[in-house]
């Protein structure tokens, strides 16, 4: 609670002093759209701290998540990326997509969405301009699909990464509210990933950038290729 008291009274604090700024009729025009885009982005800002918490604590709750059946992993890696292309165009940053054909998992469609699209948020806003990401999707040892997110990023440096998936830990504070980070994103990506039955790592060299993998099961039937039993 004192995280999450703290997380809000930033951009509540700014929208009480743009409120109050912009209640000044004198005010020029060019200063009052410059606050009124100030006040939009803390509202959003706001919106969508409100929906991570809520989604973690859908994820946080007693039991097993029902799985939808197989799914199609290539389909909806691809439609999941074009949701997140007007983001990746806005930061400059290309994304691409490698994902074996066949491959199908046993899983609850909105859980991976959940698990996914913040690895992909999560590698676009802390990317260079102009770098890449990659999701890639294998199957491994028979019985389970590999799903690996990488970015051309700063990466990370060895002494956080123990700490990475915890609620509102953050490598760089500043950067992560400059960039619109609620800093639950990595907590929501672990916590669907372990409904899924499975489980999430991250290997990151400084300089040169991050992975994050999520390991899940394969939909029954499919044999080591992912093309599924002859």
């Amino acid at each position: 609670m004192a995280n999450v008291s703290h997380e809000l009274r930033t951009p509540l604090t700014a929208l009480a002093s743009l409120a109050e700024l912009l209640q000044d009729d004198s005010l020029p025009a060019e200063r009052r759209r410059h606050f009124l885009e100030r006040l939009e982005i803390q509202v959003r800002r706001m919106a969508r701290l409100v929906d991570d918490l809520l989604t973690l604590s859908r994820l946080e709750e007693n039991g097993a998540v029902s799985a939808s059946g197989p799914l199609s992993l290539g389909p909806f890696v691809e439609d999941l990326l074009k949701s997140l292309e007007p983001l990746a165009a806005r930061a400059e940053i290309s994304l691409e997509t490698s994902v074996a054909e066949g491959l199908r998992v046993t899983a609850d469609s909105s859980m991976l969405e959940a698990a996914l699209k913040n690895l992909v948020d999560n590698a676009i806003r802390y990317n260079r301009k102009g770098g890449w990401v990659r999701v890639s999707g294998d199957a491994e040892d028979g019985a389970w699909v590999r799903l690996a997110v990488s970015d051309s990023g700063e990466g990370i440096p060895a002494r956080h990464l123990s700490r990475i998936f915890e609620r509102f830990y953050r490598v760089d504070p500043h950067r992560s509210r400059e960039k619109g980070g609620t800093g639950l994103g990595l907590a929501i990506a672990k916590h669907a990933a372990q409904k899924l039955g499975g489980e999430i790592a991250v290997e990151s060299t400084v300089g040169e950038g991050t992975t994050f993998s999520l390991r899940i099961p394969q939909a029954s039937g499919e044999g080591a290729d992912g093309t599924g039993s002859p």
